[in-house]
């Protein structure tokens, strides 16, 4: 395990990090009886152990345990799986620092919402946001440790220990990010204008006779997301030549 993901796993898991550490000795003897015995904690983690596509390591290890450990929630990109699922989780995280109980105030943030703009996708990372924005006033943050995959692994960190990892690569798949989100525009089109025309086709599903009039807007909003999210945005669009803007959501 490399000094910077070993770092983490400190200051994420506190006084479960010594049993951690056991857990990744035994892990690295001896992988097949390790992910047998258990099992269930990679459930949790929804970490999928009989599939021939993942190839389990370290960061899998922590990411799981942190989840059984309730340092740590994993949820979908699209939504939540409940109502109050994100709230819920957080809440328990914050019982690890002495809190037993949060007040949220979600619905202000719920009332402020533009529920006509909002797609598939976005609410999530609106709602950490704002609850990010309430935790800072406390002294907390929320954590996404970023593994490139259609999922958020967030946790809670006091900030100022937060502010020691943030947008920092741990390891190649794995990138610590906090919640800011933006709103990511094509802001020129380049000069292969069909392809672009054809790429915004197929993004929002807009009928060939209204194609041309669609794209004649100066910018036209992508999508919502974090900093990993823009620059998967950038590489997509530079590919076809055009430019994208990304604008902090205050």
């Amino acid at each position: 395990m490399n000094n910077k993901l070993q770092s983490f796993a400190k200051v994420l898991l506190k006084e479960q990090y010594d049993e951690f550490m056991k857990m990744v000795q035994l892990f690295n003897v001896d992988r097949r009886t390790f992910v047998s015995k258990h099992r269930k904690m990679f459930e949790k983690g929804w970490y999928d152990i009989d599939s021939e596509d993942n190839a389990l390591n370290e960061v899998d290890v922590m990411l799981c345990f942190a989840i059984a450990s309730r340092r740590m929630a994993i949820a979908d990109w699209s939504g939540e799986e409940y109502p109050g699922q994100i709230k819920r989780s957080i809440t328990m995280m914050l019982k690890h620092y002495g809190i037993e109980c949060f007040l949220w105030d979600t619905k202000k943030f719920e009332d402020s919402l533009d529920w006509d703009k909002i797609r598939r996708g976005d609410y999530l990372p609106l709602l950490f946001r704002a609850m990010n924005k309430r935790l800072n006033k406390d002294g907390y943050s929320i954590t996404f440790c970023d593994t490139k995959s259609d999922c958020f692994h967030y946790a809670v960190l006091p900030t100022a220990e937060f502010v020691q990892f943030d947008n920092a690569e741990l390891e190649d798949y794995l990138t610590i990010i906090s919640p800011k989100i933006y709103n990511i525009y094509l802001a020129d089109k380049g000069k292969e204008f069909p392809k672009i025309m054809l790429y915004l086709k197929k993004k929002f599903s807009v009928p060939l006779n209204e194609i041309k009039e669609f794209c004649s807007k100066d910018k036209i909003l992508l999508g919502i997301g974090n900093s990993i999210i823009v620059d998967e945005y950038r590489k997509e669009i530079e590919k076809l030549g055009g430019k994208i803007e990304a604008e902090e959501i205050d």
